[in-house]
Parts: structure tokens; C-alpha cells; sequence
């Protein structure tokens, strides 16, 4: 789901590949994005050991985005198209001071929960 350059950012800050997703953790922490694997997305994420910095990213494609724009306006999110074209910020987490953003993108759509990893969003076919 991310650009070679978001993988080696991954790396580079020491953050490491987590066993699959749960919805059920994304659910309480990131709502959009249990819907969408609910709606036959994917997810993966990533941690830094020893911390609780981690990162998720979620992609469902063949979306109707006409569908989903209530959906994101109903969890808080609002079109900003920053920091990449098609995004939608969502609320500030109280604990990280971080706003989520789910990029669309054609029938694509891709929630992250970091926003500085927009930009390293590999573009969708």
C-alpha cells in the first residue's frame, strides 16, 4: 500500500510489521477504518518496539465514494486535500496529538493513521 521511499521511512524509524490488524482493535482506536475492512478492505500495520508509536493504514478499493463521504463526515473527518490531493482529516487522538486522514482516490480509498504518511501512499491502478 506504500511507496518504496513510505517502507524505507518505516524503517528508518525503526518501526516494524505488526501481525495482522484486528478489526476489532481498529474499532476502538480508528472506527473508518473498521468499516472498511468490514467493507472488504485490507489492513496492515506497523509498530516501534518497546513504544506505543504505531501506524495503520487501511485500503478498500471498487468504493463508492458517494457512499462513504457521509460516512467520513459522520466519523468526524472533513476534506482538506492536505497533505495529498483526496484527503479527508479526521479528529485529533488526544493521545497523540495526530490526525488520521483517509486519502480518495478514483474508487480507492486509503485511511492513515498518521498524516505525514500520506504522501507515501502508493497510487492505486
Amino acid at each position: 500500500m506504500l511507496t518504496p521511499d513510505g517502507y524505507a521511512k518505516l524503517t528508518a524509524d525503526g518501526l516494524e510489521p505488526l501481525e495482522p490488524v484486528a478489526v476489532d482493535h481498529l474499532a476502538t482506536y480508528f472506527p473508518i477504518a473498521a468499516q472498511m475492512v468490514e467493507a472488504g478492505g485490507l489492513a496492515c500495520g506497523w509498530g516501534k518496539p518497546q513504544t506505543d508509536f504505531g501506524l495503520s493504514v487501511t485500503q478498500l478499493s471498487a468504493a463508492d465514494p458517494a457512499v462513504w463521504e457521509p460516512a467520513l463526515a459522520d466519523a468526524g473527518f472533513v476534506e482538506s486535500n492536505d497533505p495529498v490531493p483526496g484527503a479527508y482529516t479526521g479528529p485529533v487522538d488526544a493521545g497523540s496529538g495526530r490526525s488520521p486522514v483517509v486519502i480518495v482516490a478514483g474508487d480507492t480509498l486509503t485511511f492513515v493513521s498518521a498524516a505525514t504518511f500520506a504522501g507515501w501512499i502508493a497510487p492505486t491502478s
